[in-house]
């Protein structure tokens, strides 16, 4: 005599799939980035260049070892993330995880609304992780900006290399690289496999992780939905980074003038 199998709701069945779809996306996605900076380190004399590429930009004499450490990283880490947004698109498409993928429910809208979505969107990211970091202050869980980047804005003095770079990175690198992996791949990706929820959790929890700023990961997960929102209200990936560079150029201003003042 068989036993019969229990009944598992259609939902619970449902919630199980998302969540198997979006784990197996984010172990492809950190997989993507480990490989993609293994290989961008296996460059040779990259970092020689890119020392030779801030003598020959900002002239002697040449920034200390601390802060050449400071300047590699901040360029280093985008551009690991640009080459492994290629490659996570490119394993992705051979190994198929979780069925062939089916096409978004984006549908790209006109450019007179996609700039009122980026709009609105700036203004969502910079007020919300203002009023995040307020509720985190009453609750005794200050935010703090990265180290790194308080760092490199503590003087307020623009013509300094470390802040060039910063804004060449936090300003371009960044935006252009994080939106093309963690949207345009990992979000994507999990939506067509996982379904919304799956795909906006799992996106801005990676992404939040991936700055590495434990007081500050409740802002990263708001701006990673707000990213992702405006990519698929627009269907657009140009306006997620459009949105990241406002963002990040208007928290760079702030940090700035602060400074300054």
């Amino acid at each position: 005599m068989s036993v019969p199998e229990p009944h598992v709701p259609e939902s619970s069945k449902g919630l199980a799939r998302a969540a198997t779809a979006a784990t197996a996306e984010i172990l492809l996605a950190v997989f993507a980035f480990v490989a993609g900076l293994a290989l961008l380190l296996m460059i040779p004399g990259l970092q020689s260049a890119i020392s030779w590429l801030l003598d020959a930009t900002f002239g002697r004499p040449l920034l200390g070892p601390e802060q050449v450490r400071q300047v590699h990283g901040i360029v280093l880490t985008p551009l690991a993330v640009l080459g492994a947004a290629l490659i996570y698109g490119w394993l992705g498409r051979r190994l198929d995880l979780g069925g062939p993928p089916r096409p978004p429910p984006w549908p790209p809208v006109g450019l007179a609304a996609t700039l009122g979505q980026v709009a609105l969107h700036v203004v969502l990211a910079v007020a919300g992780s203002y009023l995040v970091a307020l509720v985190m202050h009453a609750l005794g869980v200050p935010v703090n900006e990265q180290r790194l980047v308080l760092e490199l804005t503590a003087s307020g003095d623009l013509r300094r290399p470390e802040v060039a770079t910063l804004a060449l990175s936090a300003l371009v690198l960044a935006p252009v690289g994080e939106e093309l992996f963690f949207r345009g791949q990992l979000l994507r990706r999990t939506w067509q496999r996982g379904g919304a929820r799956a795909a906006y959790l799992g996106s801005a929890l990676l992404f939040a992780a991936f700055h590495g700023n434990l007081q500050g990961f409740v802002v990263y997960v708001w701006l990673g939905l707000v990213f992702a929102h405006v990519y698929a209200r627009t269907g657009r990936l140009g306006a997620a980074i459009a949105v990241h560079f406002g963002n990040n150029a208007l928290t760079m201003a702030m940090l700035l003038l602060a400074d300054r003042a």
